[in-house]
């Protein structure tokens, strides 16, 4: 009986962060975020615009950018990062990435992809890396401890689900305004 739970006490938390994982596109096997938010009542054009506010807000520093609007094939297609806690060994840590989001009426269709790790060490250039293997340095490949990948994928995993739920949150609320000012 102590076998089973000292088993369980083991491999417990490691199943729990291993659920926390970063989606894979079953076709390429590229990480990568997708979905479909319903807004039912809404006009394509309306949540084509609405979105077009919600990337110019949530995605402003230099680096971050609305890289394409077509009005006509309602598509939205942006680029970004998101900040990560600071680490020992990894400084200005981050994750980059682009946002793909198409309309329907009452429909958003949203790709979050092309994820990809960036940090720096101390007296060393900028280092990108995949969120496969997350490296400590370019000429030698050595990878981050296993356990500090998992914790940084689990944050990743969090920030840009809670990114997703903001987009969520912001198109479903867009009707709400106040236009009264």
């Amino acid at each position: 009986m102590k076998k089973i739970f000292l088993s369980l006490f083991i491999f417990l938390p490691t199943l729990c962060i291993m659920a926390q994982d970063i989606p894979t596109n079953k076709e390429s096997g590229e990480y990568e975020y997708s979905g479909i938010i319903v807004i039912p009542g809404a006009t394509n054009d309306k949540l084509y615009n609405e979105a077009r506010t919600w990337l110019l807000v949530n995605l402003t520093s230099d680096d971050n950018m609305v890289q394409l609007t077509d009005p006509e094939k309602k598509m939205l297609l942006g680029s970004g990062y998101l900040s990560l806690d600071p680490r020992p060994e990894m400084a200005n840590c981050s994750v980059n990435f682009k946002v793909i989001l198409e309309f329907k009426d009452g429909k958003c269709r949203y790709i979050v992809t092309n994820l990809w790790h960036k940090y720096y060490q101390a007296g060393m250039a900028e280092i990108r890396s995949s969120l496969k293997i997350i490296r400590t340095n370019n000429w030698d490949g050595v990878p981050v401890k296993p356990a500090i990948q998992e914790k940084i994928r689990a944050e990743i995993n969090t920030k840009v689900t809670a990114l997703i739920n903001n987009l969520e949150s912001f198109l479903k609320n867009s009707g709400n305004k106040s236009t009264d000012w």
